[in-house]
């Protein structure tokens, strides 16, 4: 609540428009919007308890619904190793389908056009420096969302990059090579430092390819 307008007789008092201003922020809040979604399933948003059942429905389909595995439930399965065998199929099963929680092709656009953006603004600068920039920056939100898609599905970031430098040419008239250079430079990713290297070696262009090389178009931004 406000500080109070008045005080009379201990009992605090508010004006009647500072009052319905304030419930009305109240209402609008971040924690009242998310309250709308709230499943009522110890407090997941209806997303997460769709997910929470999606996931529940594939490990029982994988721990009693295939005779193979209910066996494992007697007594003599129940090891250390077994356990830990049943665990890595609940979690192959779940890292085989992430597009079930995220689409990697919507999070490929998604990050082209921030990328863009980030380009765009950096052209906007390049009038306060001395002359043009040999690389733009990229913010860390959108440089991990970057690295997460080398990780996990590396051939729909190899798609992508080549769509970021082609766009970045026609849209933006930014050379390859200063895309390129942006996309090197920025990239801090989780993966080893070689795996790393020898991915963006393919992904990026060589110095020498011309204009043409570059099939864009896969994300839906000509």
């Amino acid at each position: 609540m406000p500080p109070p307008q008045a005080n009379v007789g201990g009992r605090s008092l508010w004006s009647r428009p500072v009052a319905q201003d304030w419930a009305e922020q109240r209402d609008r809040s971040p924690e009242s919007a998310a309250a709308k979604l709230d499943s009522g399933d110890n407090d997941l948003s209806i997303g997460l308890v769709d997910l929470r059942q999606r996931l529940a429905r594939r490990f029982f389909g994988t721990l009693w619904e295939r005779p193979d595995w209910r066996k494992r439930w007697a007594l003599r399965f129940r090891t250390a190793s077994a356990v830990q065998e049943i665990a890595d199929e609940l979690a192959l099963s779940v890292a085989a389908d992430t597009d079930s929680i995220i689409d990697a092709h919507d999070l490929a656009a998604t990050v082209l056009h921030a990328v863009l953006d980030e380009f765009a603004y950096g052209k906007e600068l390049d009038s306060s420096i001395d002359g043009p920039a040999t690389f733009y920056g990229i913010t860390t939100p959108v440089t991990k969302m970057l690295d997460w898609l080398i990780r996990h599905h590396p051939r729909t970031a190899h798609h992508l990059i080549g769509e970021i430098i082609g766009v970045a040419e026609r849209r933006l008239e930014i050379p390859r090579q200063v895309s390129a250079d942006s996309i090197r430079t920025a990239l801090d990713s989780a993966l080893p430092r070689q795996a790393r290297l020898d991915f963006l070696e393919r992904a990026l262009p060589a110095v020498s390819r011309g204009a043409d090389d570059w099939r864009t178009g896969a994300f839906g931004c000509e």
